[in-house]
Formats: C-alpha cells, structure tokens, sequence
C-alpha cells in the first residue's frame, strides 16, 4: 500500500538517481535512494545492504566494461556514528568517501557545510576533488549529487555541468527535517530526452509522509519510480531510519529480486 505522497517525483519519467531526506510522523529521520536506468548495464544493477550501507553492485558482471563499472558501482548509502555524531549520508559515485572523511575528521559540523566541504576536500587517502566536477559521461554529463542528514535537519547538493560552457556550478538545499515532510533531490529533471538534462529546480522536491516504518516509506519510493507509459526504468530503493538511540531501521526493493528485504 502505498501511504505517502511523493507526486513530484512521479511525475518524472526519467529521474536516474534519486536522493530523499525526510521525518516519519512521529520524529524519525530517514534518508531514502531511488535507482533508475535506460541502458542495459544501468539495469543489471542492484542495491546490497551490508554493515550500516548500501551498495551498487551488478546483477550481471558480463554487462559491464571498464569504463561503465567506474561510474556505475559505488556505495551509494551509509549510517555514520563518530562517537555520538549520528548522520546519514548519499551519493552518486565515489565521492560518498569524501563525505565520510569529513565527518570523520573534522569537528562537530552541520550537514549543510559537511556537504560543500566534502567538494574540496583532500586527505592523505582520498582526493575529495573528485566530488567538484560532474560525471564525465558525455554527452549528458550526469551530475554528482548528495545528501546528509542529522537528527534536526539535512542538506541536499547537486554539481552540474554549466549549460554554456565546461565549468561545474553547485546547488545547495537546506532543509529543517519536519515530521511528516519530505524533500528529493534527482540526477536528471525528469523528462526522456535522447540528451538528459540535470536536475535544475529553485527548490526540492517536496512530499509528504505518513508512514512511520523504513520498509512502508520504500515502498512508497519504489512505486513512486514505477514504469510509465510501459516504460520500464525502475531499478531500486533504499530507506535507512534512524530511531532512538542506537537503533536503526534499513529497507530495500530491487527488480531484480521482486521483494522486499528489511532489517
């Protein structure tokens, strides 16, 4: 059954990757993925949950080459406790580990400056600097989104390839978690142009939230990617909610599977 209204996100034929933040009626962040894809390598993908994250793995190794696997498998979700510094964070691609070595190495911050310093940021293990420019996948140029979410509040980000020219230009989204309110950020605006457009919207797209449980809130997110007009782009959801304390609350669909899996 599907509870919660995610309209604007229905809307879209063609979003690729999706990034939603929210609270459950009673309190609760969440952090939600959704996985579409129109080639056949994006399709033969799967979201595996393991140890606190999800993953992007293949569901068919002999459909990948070199070059498409980069840009294809990456962690996508992942819940970080850094001695009581609870977040949730998302991503597109790689640059999932610049996030986490900024929570982890820096103080204390925000979701909204854990996002824009995570763009820049470089460590002795990682060149964060990946995560300033968008993917090199022409002609669309998907771009690197993100999301980070705390106990109060969460950022959305977005890098896009600039329409003029071949400089990258960002988008932040600040948002004060709610209960019962939910915000989605896409790769793409929606449309199935032979040449995808980015996600360039003045605000988030907004839903509402009447579940209280990870498992009703992805399933909400799976059918609200569901086929359109008999195309069939769906590849995935995920849902992480974090509870009192310690305890959390994960929740996946893939196609390739036919069900639900909560944990």
């Amino acid at each position: 059954m599907n509870n919660d209204d995610f309209s604007l996100l229905e809307k879209m034929i063609y979003s690729g990757t999706g990034i939603t933040i929210g609270m459950t009626p009673n309190g609760k962040p969440f952090m939600g993925y959704s996985l579409t894809g129109r080639e056949p390598d994006e399709q033969a993908r799967k979201l595996k949950y393991n140890d606190n994250y999800f993953a992007i793995k293949p569901t068919d190794s002999a459909l990948f080459n070199t070059h498409n696997a980069k840009l294809l498998l990456y962690m996508a979700m992942q819940f970080i406790d850094d001695d009581g510094n609870k977040k949730i964070i998302a991503s597109n691609g790689g640059h999932l580990l610049s996030i986490a070595r900024v929570i982890y190495n820096m103080e204390s911050i925000e979701p909204q400056q854990i996002l824009t310093t995570a763009r820049d940021y470089t460590d002795e293990f990682y060149d964060g600097k990946i995560y300033s420019k968008y993917l090199p996948d022409a002609p669309h140029f998907t771009p690197r989104i993100s999301g980070c979410i705390g106990e109060k509040e969460g950022s959305l980000y977005i890098v896009r390839k600039r329409p003029d020219n071949n400089y990258a230009e960002d988008q932040l989204f600040h948002i004060k978690l709610e209960p019962g309110q939910a915000d989605t950020i896409t790769t793409y605006n929606g449309i199935n142009e032979e040449i995808l457009l980015p996600f360039k919207e003045t605000e988030s797209l907004s839903a509402k939230i009447a579940s209280t449980t990870a498992k009703d809130i992805c399933e909400s997110l799976y059918f609200a990617i569901r086929p359109k007009d008999g195309i069939k782009y769906r590849v995935a959801a995920a849902v992480i909610l974090l509870k009192e304390k310690e305890k959390l609350e994960f929740a996946i669909i893939n196609k390739s599977d036919r069900r639900i899996k909560f944990f």
